[in-house]
């Protein structure tokens, strides 16, 4: 059936009252919702990343191919959202020292699971990060029923990004200096054992000499002299002592 604009506006004024109450019932409704919800505050963080450039640490220049970006990109975002970083972000807070959040704990799990794993989940629920469109910038953004500790959790967690990155570049030049040192510890250890040993038998032959390797001539020795003719003979002689008794 069809039906003119006048025939519908006439259904309308004779049902205006029904329209009215459906109108004033759902606003009624919605009104009593938001009112009933608690306030949630919202803080934001963006991280620029730094796709190429110099490696702050090694010096290196860092070049990443195009198709390399994107999946860059989402490990970084992987690793903000990760529980290391969620550790890192409750510590410096000091959440887990916090009595409100250890009650939580102790209501929610009656001590069943680790207190630090518990507060990290907790906060990682209410975290979003994603990368922003066609750029190298990652957005992140925390929401809470308190303002102050919604921009205090989005700031340790954009601290605990940076920690996280910058160990994970730091710890493999660590771990190969430690591999260098504990091999080079002996070799030092016997070329110190070598020197006093060669000191001891300079100070018994009464002779003094320079490593030639000083001077760009290893297995030589370097003399000085400014003596009499008598002096330096015996000096001569001592030297010749000295190697003959070294074979």
């Amino acid at each position: 059936m069809n039906m003119s604009l006048e025939e519908i506006l006439r259904a309308l004024l004779a049902r205006w009252l029904r329209v009215l109450l459906t109108f004033g019932v759902v606003t009624a409704l919605v009104l009593a919702v938001s009112l009933a919800l608690p306030a949630r505050y919202e803080s934001t963080a963006t991280l620029a990343l730094e796709i190429n450039g110099t490696d702050a640490i090694g010096g290196q220049a860092m070049f990443k191919p195009a198709g390399a970006v994107s999946t860059y990109i989402a490990t970084q975002a992987d690793i903000l959202k990760s529980e290391d970083a969620a550790r890192r972000a409750l510590r410096s807070l000091g959440l887990h020292e916090n009595p409100a959040w250890q009650a939580k704990w102790r209501d929610k799990t009656e001590g069943r699971i680790d207190l630090e794993s518990w507060i990290a989940a907790a906060l990682l629920r209410d975290l979003d990060v994603r990368p922003g469109r066609d750029s190298n910038v990652l957005n992140l953004s925390y929401v809470s029923s308190d303002a102050q500790f919604s921009a205090a959790v989005a700031n340790a967690f954009v601290q605990a990004y940076v920690e996280s990155t910058l160990q994970m570049r730091v710890e493999p030049a660590r771990q190969f200096n430690r591999f260098f040192a504990e091999r080079a510890q002996p070799l030092r250890e016997a070329l110190e054992a070598a020197r006093a040993r060669l000191s001891a038998y300079e100070k018994e032959a009464g002779v003094a000499v320079v490593p030639g390797a000083a001077f760009g001539l290893p297995g030589h020795f370097r003399i000085s002299y400014a003596a009499a003719d008598a002096m330096v003979e015996e000096g001569m002689k001592r030297l010749k002592d000295a190697c003959a008794k070294l074979g």
